[in-house]
This record gives C-alpha cells, sequence and structure tokens, in this order.
C-alpha cells in the first residue's frame, strides 16, 4: 500500500512537470487589444523565446521557477514576471503599458542660392580613369557623386532616387537608349558602351536638365567627344580575359583626326586558370568596335562622325522564381551618332542624326525571348546668346 502511494505521488508530480513545460498567454495593451509581434522570453534563455500572433497569443518553454520571464514591444514599458506567478495554461493575461517619447521640436530654415538648384557635375576623361570606383568606365565615375543613387552593380545612371529609365544619356547630342552592355536576364548591363579616351567632357544634370534635351526627369548625362588630339597615340593591352587596343591619327592638322579602339573578351583562360570560380558562369565572348571620325572644313564648320559595332555571347546558369536551368543570350548591336557644326557671328547652327539596330535573344527554360530595335533620331540645335546685341 505505501509503494502504492509513492507511486501515485510521483505520478501525479511527473504530470504537473510536464504540463509546466509550456506557459501560454496572451498580450494586450491597456485597451485590452491584442499586441501582434510582442517579443516574449525568459532572462536565462533569450535566444529561446517566442513572439505574439495576431490574436496576441504566445507559447514558450518554462524553464525554472527562480527565472523571470520578459515581453517587449516597442513603444511599449518592458514587462517582468517572476516565473513562479505564472499559471500553467492560457490565463496568462499581460497588459503592457505604453511609453510615449516626447520629441522637442526641431525647426529647419535653410535658403538655398538659385546657382545649386542649377548644379552640374564635369568630368574628363582623365577624372573619369582616376576615380576608384569607376572601372575607367564613364557612367560608372558617376556612381560616388552625391545625386547618383544607384542601387545596383548596373551601369545604368540613376540620379536623385529615379529609376535609370528616367535619367537620359546624351551623347553628341544624341539621346542613346539602353547604354549599357554585358547585360543579365533581368536586363541589367555592367558596362557602358563607351570609351573614356574619345570622351571630352561629360557633364553630369542631375536636376533641371537643359530644355533641348528634355524627356529625363531624373537627370541628364551629357557626353561630348574630343574635339582635337594633339598627337598620335597607339594603345594596346591585354589580360588573362580580354585583349584591347586603341589609336588616335591625326589627319590634317589638330581638328581632323580618326579614333578606333576594340576590345575582345572571352572566359576560355579565365575559367581554365580558375576552374573552381564563377560556377554559374560556363562561357562568354564579347567583341566591341569603336570609330570617331572628325573632318574640320574650316574654323567655323566642321562634320564628326561615331559608330559602335558590338557582339557578345552567354552561357550559364541563372535562377529565376522556383526554376534553376541553362541561360544563353547573344545579342547584336550597332549605333551612328553623326553632327553637321556650323558656326555663326551670333550663334551656332548644328544638326543631329542617331541610328540604332539591336537585336538579341535569349534562351532560358523553355521560354525564347527575342527582340529587334531599329530607331532613328533627328533634330536642329541653334544657339544664340540674346543678351548680347
Amino acid at each position: 500500500m505505501k509503494k502504492l502511494f509513492i507511486s501515485l505521488i510521483t505520478v501525479f508530480t511527473l504530470a504537473k512537470i510536464v504540463n509546466a513545460q509550456e506557459i501560454s498567454g496572451t498580450v494586450v495593451d491597456e485597451r485590452n487589444l491584442p499586441i501582434f509581434a510582442a517579443n516574449v522570453y525568459f532572462k536565462s534563455n533569450p535566444h529561446n523565446g517566442a513572439i505574439s500572433d495576431l490574436n496576441g497569443y504566445f507559447s514558450i518553454p518554462y524553464t525554472y521557477d527562480n527565472d523571470t520571464l520578459i515581453i517587449t514591444f516597442i513603444g511599449y514599458q518592458n514587462k517582468r514576471i517572476p516565473a513562479v506567478e505564472l499559471e500553467e495554461d492560457s490565463k496568462n493575461i499581460i497588459t503592457l503599458n505604453a511609453d510615449p517619447v516626447l520629441l522637442d521640436e526641431v525647426v529647419i530654415a535653410g535658403t538655398t542660392p538659385i546657382s545649386e538648384q542649377f548644379s552640374t557635375e564635369k568630368l574628363s576623361s582623365l577624372d573619369i580613369y582616376m576615380n576608384p570606383i569607376s572601372q575607367a568606365d564613364p557612367l560608372k565615375a558617376i556612381i560616388n557623386m552625391p545625386a547618383s543613387t544607384n542601387s545596383d552593380e548596373s551601369a545604368n545612371p540613376s540620379l536623385r532616387g529615379s529609376s535609370s529609365d528616367r535619367s537620359r544619356v546624351i551623347y553628341n547630342g544624341v539621346p542613346i537608349y539602353r547604354p549599357v552592355r554585358a547585360s543579365s536576364l533581368n536586363n541589367i548591363g555592367f558596362f557602358s558602351i563607351f570609351n573614356p579616351e574619345m570622351i571630352d567632357v561629360q557633364t553630369v544634370y542631375p536636376s533641371n536638365p537643359p530644355l533641348i534635351t528634355g524627356n529625363a526627369s531624373g537627370g541628364i548625362i551629357d557626353i561630348s567627344t574630343i574635339k582635337k588630339i594633339s598627337k598620335n597615340t597607339y594603345q594596346l593591352s591585354a589580360g588573362i580575359g580580354n585583349i584591347g587596343f586603341s589609336m588616335g591619327q591625326k589627319l590634317q592638322g589638330k581638328s581632323t583626326f580618326i579614333q578606333i579602339y576594340g576590345n575582345w573578351q572571352n572566359s576560355y583562360l579565365l575559367k581554365k586558370i580558375n576552374t573552381k570560380s564563377l560556377p554559374d558562369m560556363k562561357s562568354y565572348d564579347t567583341k566591341d568596335v569603336g570609330i570617331n571620325f572628325r573632318y574640320t572644313l574650316n574654323d567655323k564648320m566642321y562634320f564628326n562622325s561615331y559608330n559602335y559595332f558590338m557582339s557578345e555571347n552567354y552561357n550559364g546558369t541563372s535562377a529565376m522564381l522556383a526554376y534553376q536551368g541553362n541561360l544563353k543570350s547573344n545579342g547584336l548591336r550597332y549605333f551612328s551618332v553623326n553632327n553637321f557644326v556650323i558656326f555663326f557671328k551670333k550663334g551656332m547652327f548644328k544638326i543631329n542624326h542617331g541610328y540604332n539596330y539591336e537585336k538579341k535573344e535569349v534562351l532560358f527554360g523553355n521560354n525564347i525571348l527575342n527582340s529587334k530595335d531599329y530607331s532613328h533620331y533627328a533634330s536642329i540645335d541653334y544657339k544664340t546668346d540674346i543678351t548680347k546685341k
């Protein structure tokens, strides 16, 4: 009989311990409304807590009687309850009191000079090369400017918090759409299609762009090619994944010249040397050539033509939503920018023409995306200083 009595006491004690393994309750505010996502944890084990659900309900493993249950939530005073005061069921109604924070009044007054409202940034080719984050890329050189708000690795410019399609790149007076290469499936291009060797001045208008280059609520990047070369130049570069060259040749004085550059990027050596790196990239091959020709007829008249051709192929692995598979893409692009300029005594007359051809094919899973784009652009500008009599 004595053994039976001891056994019954043991069973009831174990049952009480088992029931006490979980403590549950509801967290409410002073109006008895449930508080969602309140933090609930024991002081001895803060990393094994719980959060209240939409109804304020929570359930948390019990520790020991000398512990303390802590409940916290932003905007409310922290609550501490000794573990021995907790009920073993969901009758624990825990009320949090509001903890308002009063802020002193802050008055900000400022006067901005009118000139700063129309502020611009100008970069030369040397500025682009010397920029530590530009990677000798004209469009990437503006990333560290205060007005730049790029949030990805794209060379597409983003100004004043706007998306990249609201900023416009102007090359010798002609807008260049999609001024990037090495595009991925989401159309993010990691490099621009411009060579800094051919750039005279790159002007960034983060706000209030010139009227003649409208259709850009985010801003304007206005690029002008060089107007003269002082000597003939020849350059050759080579690396693990690329070979490039550039040359500048005077034809008649300093103001009539031709510039040519070319690049070939291929992944063969890179993948051979780094066999375990870049597992998602199987191969890539990119070729691009640019030619800038400037012919000066006299001191008041010149013709400039810039032509660019690019071919790129990529083979790798990509993922979208719940699917991961092979991604193949290949593309061709050609564009031409031509300008004829005449200077008069009281102004300047300019004719601009641009042509763009772009073809791209992307194969991803059972999706085949084909796109072709043909576009022409033409404009006539006349500039004069109306303040002069």
